[in-house]
């Protein structure tokens, strides 16, 4: 009776043994969203200097190209037209020439007389019409244009005219990067071309009888003609001009204001063209197209008239042109609601007059179409700064296992290194950047840290915030692999505060995971 006993008893404990199953869980600490918001964060790295206090100032340098030298020179089309006939009837054999002319021809370059050009790009199409009953060959000499010092030449074969209907080919010749000297035959005259056509009986023609309605017309053409440089007498001209420049030192701001003290701007002018000018600015103005806000400069340049001195030559081949600078103080004035409406662009406009003298330089005016006249705005921010409801923003990357974990919490450590009260929120999202979830059901709000009486901060702010990680916010975070942290700052008591290199706000995520095996 005891063995059944004892045997009844060992199958039941293993009948129980069978039936159990072993789980094992464990805690893990993981970080898996870091961010780091400093001061250059929020401007941008390449804005901010450091000053001798450790505080930060942001520098702003915006060039401008004022003047479209496009505009300065125009170009007529029309070359030449030559037509070749005989004044009797003549028979020529294969391989004689027919007839040889030099050609001058005046370029309308509007009112511009220049001596010297140099083509970037520039095509000229080369008509060639004949009514000669037998093919001919055409060379055609620019002596004008010269590249590595050779001149440009183009030899033809056009076929005989066929039942008193002419043979026409058009010719396209490429004269970029070729030197053109424009004062004619003789280096006396000014926007001339110098030119010779020989045309030929072809030599494998048949002897050729030519009577003078057998005419050949020849058309040369400008398609094309984009100055690389020009030198002469560039006329007296007015000019105007409205440019832009993006700004993007204000790119991370989304919302709010905020105030700002002491900045500083100037206006650099920098003459690269070789003639004098008279220069008026009829606007200077910052602009946010996001909020479609413009502000206009306020000060006494604006309507003034400025006397610009000309550029020189310099004779170096990378700097060709020592520009004459003028240098503007425009801090006396509305700045810095110029600079609070967080701008994206500049925009300038002016109207002037070119050579307002007339030809005091004796047809030595020059422009290089790379540079002309150039404005560059600098602006100096030193950092005392207020805030009003400014949004500022980063976006850092999730990292969090797919498998394995079965809950736990989210565990957010803040570090609030700047005298500003922050309310934050962190959103997570797709691969469109579009937000789909966030980690908090309200703005979460936290204290700016502790200054001193210099207003320097003393006692970072940290803050530790708990969040119950449920089986939809661990899907979420497992499919998706960024996450947009913004926070809206405010001035503690509205004050103003001088912002330095160390100071940051601070964020990591880790998980507090339980995982089971």
């Amino acid at each position: 009776m005891k063995h059944r006993i004892l045997l009844l008893f060992i199958i039941m404990l293993s009948i129980g043994c069978a039936k159990k199953e072993t789980h094992w869980q464990t805690d893990v600490l993981i970080p898996i969203v870091t961010s780091e918001m400093g001061v250059d964060d929020i401007f941008g790295a390449e804005y901010i200097v450091s000053n001798p206090d450790q505080s930060v100032s942001v520098v702003v340098e915006e060039y401008i190209d004022m003047l479209n030298m496009d505009s300065i020179v125009e170009v007529d089309d029309t070359i030449a037209v030559d037509i070749f006939s005989v004044p009797q009837i003549f028979t020529i054999p294969p391989g004689q020439k027919v007839i040889q002319k030099e050609a001058v021809s005046k370029v309308n370059f509007g009112a511009l007389e220049l001596t010297k050009s140099r083509a970037k790009r520039a095509k000229l199409k080369f008509y060639v019409s004949n009514y000669v009953k037998q093919p001919l060959l055409v060379k055609y000499e620019l002596y004008s244009a010269t590249k590595d010092g050779a001149i440009f030449e183009v030899e033809e074969q056009v076929d005989a005219a066929i039942g008193g209907v002419a043979t026409t080919v058009i010719k396209e010749i490429i004269l970029d990067d070729y030197d053109l000297d424009l004062r004619g035959p003789n280096n006396d005259a000014f926007n001339t071309l110098y030119a010779q056509t020989t045309v030929w009986i072809h030599p494998d023609a048949d002897t050729a009888i030519v009577a003078p309605e057998d005419t050949i017309m020849i058309v040369s053409v400008f398609d094309e003609f984009v100055p690389e440089y020009a030198f002469g007498y560039l006329g007296t001209q007015n000019i105007s001009s409205t440019s832009s420049s993006s700004i993007h030192t204000f790119g991370n701001f989304v919302s709010g204001s905020f105030d700002l003290n002491n900045a500083k701007a100037t206006l650099d002018l920098y003459n690269f063209l070789g003639v004098d000018m008279t220069l008026i600015f009829s606007k200077l103005s910052s602009k946010n197209n996001s909020t479609n806000t413009e502000i206009s400069l306020n000060h006494p340049i604006i309507g003034s008239s400025l006397n610009l001195q000309r550029g020189s030559e310099s004779g170096m081949e990378d700097y060709p042109v020592y520009s004459k600078h003028y240098k503007y103080d425009i801090t006396n004035s509305n700045l810095d609601e110029m600079i609070e409406i967080q701008p994206d662009s500049l925009l300038i406009s002016v109207s002037g007059i070119i050579n307002p003298l007339g030809n005091i330089s004796a047809g030595n005016d020059f422009i290089y179409f790379d540079k002309g006249l150039e404005a560059k705005v600098s602006l100096e921010i030193p950092l005392n700064f207020s805030a009003n409801n400014l949004v500022i923003r980063d976006k850092a990357k999730i990292y969090i296992d797919d498998d394995g974990i079965k809950g736990g919490y989210l565990n957010i450590y803040l570090k609030n290194g700047f005298p500003f009260d922050l309310n934050m929120q962190m959103y997570i999202l797709d691969s469109q950047d579009a937000i789909i979830d966030s980690l908090f059901k309200d703005n979460t709000f936290i204290i700016g840290a502790e200054v001193d009486g210099s207003g320097v901060v003393s006692t970072i702010l940290k803050s530790e915030i708990r969040i119950k990680l449920t089986e939809e916010l661990l899907r979420t975070l497992q499919n998706n692999s960024n996450m947009l942290i913004k926070a809206r700052l405010n001035s503690i008591e509205n004050k103003q505060y001088k912002l330095y290199e160390h100071y940051n706000l601070d964020i990591k995520v880790v998980g507090d995971f339980v995982y089971e095996i």
